[in-house]
């Protein structure tokens, strides 16, 4: 057979078969339990003994592995063929390694006649040989950062095990079906390939009705744990509206709240939970009452404390003259807050409309996502505006400080550890803010669950999606023993 000829045989035989043992993966991973690529490569090589059956298979296999990372050759970029290239040398060098094994063994006939072959061909080429693919193609998934290291021992033994019934089951299999006809041998040839197929087509059907089976109940049990984090997701942002609201009744049912009372008081409603960030007091200051406001800051030993705004490029200045103020008059923990402390919150047109929203409706308003006067790692935070009422006289307004993330601190912990990534986003009027983003990115082979809820007058949308991890935990352990055991019985 020419050259050219049995490359491209090679080639698309790779091709084909590797596409039916694509069909075969089980997650996670990028490896199938049965790797029927594996088999017909060396059976090629076997019968040609040509370099052209080696580069073939290395191409076919290159070809193969570009478009499952390429999402069907649609998503190219500069690395994109590192894996596909790593992989094909694995290809290559087990298929040649096995070959070598082979003629050492067995000789340069390609023949499974004697027990003795078949054997040595099951016990000893098959097993030793598929240890260079696996090798070489699940480092390299570890190394380029495809698997992460929880995985690797579970991908390198799925990938040796398809190798190398790959290699036991359709090797000798196409041996027999096209080797050269001997008188007398149709019968025998038709008596060893038709029972096999009929075999492996019936363990082909029990695996997908496997797949599938248990593909629903990961899908219930991701509907079911998500439902439950989305519940205590919603549970921690009530119980951060409910800490507003201690505060507020504290100053409603108080003559006058002093600084030390403040702290005092708030100090014991943050001691146990992590949900608010900060807790302050605004109130309204009209311009005639400035003056002696800020000298009775200084006098209590606070000699910089003034009225304060916040301009576009994110600096302090003192307080332009208008005529009233809503400066935060207190504020808990003092430290890291120290910028917010005076800050005249109505000077920013985001904090006035949520002012003025709380004081119509009388509800507690959160402001648009925005950075904080005194954050430091620029993390969009939200401030709630907690109206205080007695009877009709507004006397100010609790302000509460959250950072998503560390409202939901404890859950995204708990997700984490069940496989789950969680994304809260601001879609309030149509626009989309992340607030939260996924902590790891979600597997595409299952969909997650998405919720919306108001939060001070806010809408927010939480995604809870499972990801390598849930998979990685959730092993099809029954598929991908109906598929192994299957296909070794098909032998």
């Amino acid at each position: 057979m020419p050259w050219l000829s049995q490359f491209v045989i090679a080639c698309l035989s790779y091709l084909i078969f590797g596409q039916l043992g694509l069909m075969l993966a089980i997650p996670p991973g990028f490896a199938s339990a049965l790797w029927p690529a594996a088999g017909i490569a060396l059976y090629l090589l076997i019968r040609h003994r040509s370099l052209a059956s080696v580069l073939g298979t290395g191409l076919g296999s290159f070809l193969l592995n570009l478009s499952v990372v390429t999402g069907k050759f649609s998503q190219f970029h500069a690395l994109v063929w590192v894996l596909p290239a790593s992989i094909a040398l694995g290809a290559m060098l087990q298929v040649s390694f096995g070959c070598l094994l082979y003629r050492y063994l067995l000789g340069a006939r390609l023949d499974f006649d004697a027990p003795i072959s078949i054997v040595r061909f099951n016990l000893l080429i098959a097993p030793i040989g598929c240890l260079v693919g696996a090798s070489v193609g699940a480092g390299a998934l570890y190394f380029l950062g495809f698997v992460q290291a929880d995985n690797v021992a579970f991908t390198w033994l799925t990938w040796w095990i398809g190798d190398t019934i790959g290699v036991t089951l359709f090797t000798p299999l196409f041996a027999i079906a096209l080797g050269r006809q001997k008188s007398g041998e149709t019968m025998r040839k038709t008596w060893v390939v038709l029972p096999t197929l009929a075999i492996f087509s019936a363990v082909l059907a029990f695996f997908f009705s496997s797949m599938s089976s248990q593909r629903d109940v990961s899908k219930l049990k991701i509907q079911e744990q998500a439902r439950t984090l989305e519940v205590m997701v919603q549970k921690r942002f009530e119980i951060s509206i409910a800490n507003l609201n201690s505060v507020a009744a504290f100053y409603q049912a108080s003559e006058y709240v002093s600084q030390e009372e403040f702290m005092q008081f708030v100090a014991s409603t943050l001691r146990y939970d992590n949900a608010l960030h900060a807790i302050g007091w605004i109130q309204e200051i009209k311009h005639a009452q400035r003056g002696a406001l800020e000298q009775s800051y200084r006098q209590r030993g606070y000699e910089n404390w003034q009225l304060t705004e916040l301009v576009d490029t994110g600096t302090l200045r003192r307080a332009s003259q208008r005529s009233s103020y809503w400066p935060v008059l207190n504020i808990y923990p003092i430290s890291g807050n120290e910028r917010g402390w005076g800050l005249d919150v109505s000077h920013s047109s985001q904090r006035k409309r949520a002012l003025d929203l709380a004081k119509q409706t009388r509800e507690p308003v959160a402001t648009e996502p925005l950075i904080l006067a005194q954050e430091t790692e620029h993390l969009l935070s939200f401030i709630v505006y907690f109206p205080v009422y007695r009877e009709d006289q507004l006397l100010g307004m609790v302000s509460g400080i959250f950072r998503v993330a560390e409202i939901i601190e404890e859950v995204l912990s708990l997700a984490a550890d069940k496989g789950f990534s969680i994304a809260v986003s601001d879609v309030e009027a149509g626009k989309r803010v992340t607030l939260v983003p996924l902590q790891r990115p979600a597997n595409s082979l299952y969909v997650g669950h998405r919720s919306e809820f108001v939060y001070a007058g806010r809408t927010l949308e939480l995604d809870i999606l499972p990801n390598d991890q849930f998979v990685l935990t959730g092993k099809d352990w029954i598929s991908w023993a109906v598929l192994t055991v299957g296909a070794l019985i098909s032998t």
